[in-house]
């Protein structure tokens, strides 16, 4: 059994560690005090037309030094009531520019950043090579996307009710 340290002890209603080649569709998972979903140290993993409710963090594609995530895909599902990010993707490679294949696409992300309300996004994108295309982010208090790295791409989203919740 592989080890994944201390830092793989994140609070996930759902956690995908160490796998590759998962694709979890049409759930809803709904309600916890921690993140929604949890991926470490995973691979090919794809998150389509689920619903994710009412959680501290929608999704978390948990940023590790030891074992590293990549092509980790969130499609057309419905993130919300989150009271901090809807989604957290870090991952590549900075030092030599190796993308991490993480696609967020056709998403509807809504009412996040509830109990903190700044630096809380839709989205937070870090590291190498992640999409983030087509998706509506409403409903926040202070940014749709937040982003640091290297060759992202962010395109054709629909950002609105975003710095005016009230």
């Amino acid at each position: 059994m592989t080890s994944y340290g201390a830092n793989c002890s994140f609070s996930a209603l759902l956690r995908v560690v160490g796998a590759s080649n998962v694709t979890l569709q049409g759930i809803n998972v709904t309600g916890t005090t921690g993140a929604g979903i949890g991926i470490y140290g995973s691979n090919g993993v794809i998150i389509a037309d689920c619903v994710i409710d009412n959680h501290l963090e929608g999704v978390i594609v948990w940023p590790a030094s030891d074992t590293k995530s990549r092509d980790i895909a969130l499609l057309r599902n419905r993130i919300g009531y989150t009271g901090m990010e809807g989604a957290k993707l870090w991952g590549g490679n900075r030092s030599t520019l190796v993308p991490s294949g993480f696609l967020v696409e056709n998403n509807r992300f809504h009412h996040f950043g509830l109990w903190t309300y700044t630096y809380q996004p839709g989205v937070s994108a870090g590291g190498v090579g992640t999409v983030i295309r087509k998706n509506e982010f409403s409903m926040a208090y202070h940014a749709a996307i937040l982003y640091s790295g290297n060759d992202h791409v962010i395109e054709l989203n629909d950002i609105h009710h975003v710095t005016s919740i009230a």
